[in-house]
């Protein structure tokens, strides 16, 4: 009886162990681009997918490096480079703060993020 008990309450435990989960990731970066499409989040890690040849890239973790225009996310995988310019999304138009490019496998993306600004006719 007193090993039946324990056995309850062991998997008990463990059932609500399985319950719990990690918190959400934190995205604190966003960036898109087109032709192809991509996407591309870092917050502890970096997250990055492309409909070309199905990529995507998950990274626990990243060195920041700063550059002299910008700064570089980097591991061994993938390289994201931002630069602080304005940047148009060529298929919504909606304009960020930065410009983006990301390597990975040699092969290179370019695109928009960060946070969206207006636009100033002239």
């Amino acid at each position: 009886m007193v090993r039946k008990a324990t056995l309850t309450a062991v998997l008990a435990s463990l059932t609500s162990c399985s319950a719990l989960q990690m918190p959400a990731k934190r995205t604190s970066y966003y960036a898109l681009g087109n032709d192809p499409g991509w996407t591309l989040q870092i917050g502890r890690g970096i997250t990055f997918a492309a409909s070309t040849g199905n990529t995507y890239v998950e990274t626990p973790a990243f060195a920041l490096y700063r550059l002299v225009n910008g700064r570089r996310f980097a591991t061994d995988r993938i390289i994201v480079d931002v630069f602080p310019a304005v940047c148009v999304d060529s298929r919504s138009g909606i304009a960020f703060a930065d410009r983006v490019v990301v390597t990975t496998s040699n092969v290179t993306f370019r695109g928009c993020g960060g946070k969206r600004v207006p636009l100033l006719d002239k």
